[in-house]
């Protein structure tokens, strides 16, 4: 039988958000007011949380006295804008050792840090620095429980500034990691080989990264379904029924899949491994000559 697909028309509105217009009204936003309004209020949580924890850890008789204890004050949200703009920075001058970015000596010295803040202040941040409540947070389960307020606040951030354009695409990236973790992985297709695999909704048009899931293990929320399937269920659920048109690689791609989220209201399409199952038959033993094309289609996917 003829089969005619059906492709849903695109009906959302994609850009930037008019939260950011209403805003600012008719001023155009610097670059600092938006990196302000997309990062607030992560800045007081950080500092909060290493003021709670550096305090509980001071207070604990239990733990090992150290001679700089006695050297912690409080923290505010100003010094750790101030510390992480160190840590970036430390990315661009790669040095062998935290105390050389504070050395006097004249071939490498780098003013900008003991400008900063001391050395010795630096270390006491990074001792205590802390993101999550340990106290009332205590699921065992969730792996990343000590970065969870900071996924959280990205996650909502980056999906409420900007709406995604017709085309999509999912896939998953390899942050470079070689430290100890359960859940690192090797890809050794990616460029850095080893690290935490993100999976990711971008933008086809910008490169703007939607919405990401950091792999912990724990792909599978339907065990029914096969863990390619799960992820893009999962992450594409908020996109769902607008007529976006998501593109994939042969991971995920399978007839499944695709009439799935085709009933979504969700246009599909990707390249797909032959051995995947509701395939036809006959797809790895066609032979094609260049210029050559063969169809296969059934219940609107081709």
């Amino acid at each position: 039988e003829e089969n005619i697909p059906v492709i849903h028309q695109f009906n959302a509105h994609s850009g930037v958000s008019d939260v950011i217009f209403r805003k600012y009204e008719n001023n155009s936003p610097s670059e600092m007011s938006v990196f302000s309004d997309f990062m607030d209020p992560l800045f007081s949580i950080i500092a909060a949380e290493t003021n709670n924890y550096a305090e509980r850890q001071l207070q604990n008789e239990a733990r090992k006295r150290r001679k700089d204890d006695d050297k912690w004050f409080p923290t505010t949200e100003d010094e750790i804008k101030a510390y992480i703009a160190l840590c970036i920075l430390m990315a661009q001058v790669r040095k062998p050792r935290v105390k050389l970015y504070w050395s006097k000596e004249a071939c490498i010295e780098t003013p900008i840090f003991g400008q900063t803040m001391s050395r010795e202040r630096f270390l006491l941040l990074s001792r205590f620095l802390h993101f999550a409540d340990d106290i009332n947070n205590k699921d065992e389960a969730d792996k990343l429980k000590k970065l969870r307020p900071i996924l959280t606040h990205f996650s909502k951030k980056i999906s409420e500034l900007y709406h995604l354009c017709q085309n999509i695409s999912l896939d998953e990236s390899l942050m470079k990691y070689r430290g100890r973790l359960s859940y690192v992985q090797c890809n050794r297709s990616k460029r850095a080989r080893f690290g935490i695999k993100i999976y990711k909704i971008c933008d086809s048009d910008t490169g703007y990264c939607h919405s990401f899931k950091i792999y912990t293990g724990q792909d599978v929320t339907n065990p029914s379904l096969p863990a390619s399937t799960n992820v893009v269920i999962d992450m594409c659920e908020p996109l769902f029924n607008k007529g976006h048109t998501l593109f994939i690689d042969n991971w995920y791609t399978s007839p499944d899949l695709c009439k799935m989220v085709l009933e979504r209201g969700t246009n599909v399409v990707g390249t797909v491994r032959p051995n995947r199952k509701n395939m036809p038959p006959d797809v790895s033993s066609t032979k094609l000559k260049i210029g050559e094309h063969q169809i296969w289609s059934a219940n609107n996917i081709i």
